[in-house]
């Protein structure tokens, strides 16, 4: 009893060590907060609004400008930074300290528990989450809060001086609301931001757009070196932005978090820069260039091999006062070019050729800089043949229309078949079979595929090098993975994309039924699905299948691979390429 009387003393103790720690991070002159803040029926009802003041704003008769943050509950930090969330009054502090910006006040705004719905500006093409409020969003912010701000505190009311800031679904919402509305947002905080969203929506409008507003300023972040069409899409609304006239370093700036992945951290570990960018007193001196990996880690030469898709690099222009950006309009120069080539030049792909070693150099105005690229030989790699049918294919669970599976994947303990499969083509789909050899297959559907067996495709349709080159980096936006779990009858199966926001391919068919002695699948993928990668002129996929084995017992599941994960360091260069013949 004595010791439970001591530990209970003891967590309380520890409790209110906290609760006055955290009170004593914020500065309750400085933080206020606005609670059930009223959005007088222009959107959703009431929301929490809290605002961090600079710390001069009560010793001062100063106007302010002001940055408005959504995603309020990840934003505000206090006078420690907590990499948890987006810490701008914590870099705010450190920059004034060194007189390097401007103040400013800071409004975070949290949400209603319907994010995706509040901050994208479309209905979208997600079947889970509906959006299309922004336009809703906006009015509260343009016409409810900031002139509640604007009244009750010292502030810069013109929009050069207001900003407007988000990560991923706020970070789509910045780009729009600035580059919709500049009479309202002079600045625009765009961190890794959900560019994918309506089919890459807001990069259309820009493309398509004649542009003839002012022109705010936009610092844009991009990172998540596990999606590269996240990353890649901003260094395409960079270059779109610049074609309508935004000038590099001077209303439009780009920051890569290198290995950074798709959340707050990423965006913490730039705020320092975009605050520099937005409320900047001056223009940093340009000091040093160097060429980057989208890595975390930079390594002192590019393996390109090793790399796959993965090797794509930036220039990084180094300024005075800790300041950093990578540069939108690059010129490459490779000194060997029957070693490697350019791919992609927005999003700085390097291309392998022959085997040997070469050097890069990547140059923007003044400033240059180089890497050396160790290349091999990507003209021979593993190639079976795809074959075309010319008779009908049915997928109806049956192999009738199949001569024996030519490829198996085996057990490596027993030696026993796990499963084989085939597949080949017609003028309309690219068709897969394949039949599972399992005496006791789970059917467990009350966990969702938790406890269910299925098998899974991973079907890469994009042009070579690249579907040779890819090692599984991004599932979602690179190639479709098409997941089946067996039912009894064909009613009772269950198909799926196992992707984020993604649909299956209109027009595909599949079956997965139990027999005897295991399951078998069969899938038709519309050939449209591949010339839209490859052009109708297409030359052939890459293939992987997994088998998953669910335990019923523990839920403990194991995974067959034909070929090794794309997504595993044993994954190599080609792995699972079919060819037609």
């Amino acid at each position: 009893m004595k010791i439970d009387k001591v530990f209970s003393l003891t967590c309380i103790m520890s409790l209110l060590f906290v609760v006055v720690n955290a009170q004593n991070n914020f500065d309750s002159q400085r933080y206020i907060e606005l609670r059930n803040f009223s959005d007088k029926g222009f959107f959703d009802g009431t929301r929490n609004i809290k605002i961090c003041l600079p710390p001069d704003y009560h010793n001062s008769q100063e106007r302010y400008r002001v940055i408005y943050f959504f995603d309020g509950k990840r934003v505000l930090s206090g006078s420690q930074n907590n990499p948890q969330t987006m810490a701008p009054d914590f870099y705010q502090n450190e920059l004034l300290k060194d007189g390097l910006i401007y103040p400013a006040i800071l409004v975070a705004m949290n949400d209603n528990g319907h994010r995706t719905k509040d901050l994208t500006p479309t209905k979208g093409l997600l079947e889970t989450e509906e959006g299309g409020d922004l336009d809703k969003y906006f009015d509260f912010v343009a016409k409810v809060l900031k002139p509640y701000i604007d009244s009750h505190f010292r502030t810069k009311t013109e929009a050069a001086y207001t900003g407007i800031a988000g990560h991923s679904y706020g970070g789509l919402a910045a780009a729009w609301l600035a580059y919709m509305h500049p009479e309202v947002f002079g600045m625009a905080g765009v961190m890794s931001p959900s560019l994918w969203w309506d089919n890459h929506l807001l990069i259309t409008k820009i493309a398509a757009s004649k542009y003839n507003k002012p022109k705010p300023k936009f610092w844009v972040m991009s990172a998540d070196v596990n999606d590269p069409e996240m990353w890649q899409d901003v260094r395409t609304m960079m270059n779109a932005l610049k074609e309508k006239g935004w000038k590099e370093g001077i209303n439009l700036s780009y920051k890569h978090a290198y290995g950074g992945l798709h959340d707050i951290q990423s965006s913490n570990s730039q705020m320092r820069n975009m605050l520099y960018f937005l409320l900047g007193k001056g223009k940093p001196k340009l000091i040093d260039a160097s060429v980057k990996s989208i890595l975390a880690e930079q390594p002192v030469m590019l393996d390109l091999e090793s790399l796959g898709e993965k090797a794509c690099v930036l220039l990084e222009l180094q300024y005075s006062n800790g300041y950093s950006t990578n540069a939108i309009s690059v010129q490459y120069k490779i000194e060997n070019k029957n070693i490697a080539r350019i791919g992609n030049e927005k999003n700085g792909e390097i291309l392998p050729i022959s085997a040997g070693t070469t050097r890069l150099w990547m140059s923007n105005g003044k400033a240059k800089a180089s890497i050396n690229i160790k290349s091999f030989d990507c003209s021979h790699h593993e190639k079976y043949t795809l074959e075309k049918s010319n008779a009908k294919v049915n997928i109806d669970g049956r192999l009738n229309d199949w001569e024996p599976l030519k490829y198996s994947c085996i057990n490596e303990k027993d030696k026993s078949v796990r499963y084989k499969f085939d597949l080949k083509y017609d003028d309309n789909f690219l068709y897969i079979a394949i039949k599972v050899f399992d005496h006791s297959v789970s059917l467990d559907s009350t966990d969702g595929f938790k406890k269910r067996d299925r098998i899974v495709l991973s079907v890469d349709a994009q042009k070579e090098p690249m579907r040779s080159l890819s090692k599984g980096l991004s599932p979602w936006s690179s190639f479709l993975q098409i997941g089946m779990a067996p039912g009894k009858t064909a009613d009772k199966m269950s198909l799926e994309r196992v992707s984020f926001g993604k649909k299956l391919p209109v027009g595909l068919k599949a079956i997965s039924i139990i027999d005897t002695d295991g399951y078998l699948s069969e899938v038709a993928i519309p050939l449209s699905y591949i010339k839209e990668k490859q052009g109708e002129n297409w030359d052939g996929i890459r293939l992987n299948i997994y088998q998953k084995k669910v335990n019923p017992a523990d839920g403990s599941n194991s995974r067959f691979y034909w070929r090794p994960d794309w997504k595993s360091k044993e994954s190599y260069y080609g792995s699972g390429s079919f060819v037609k013949m």
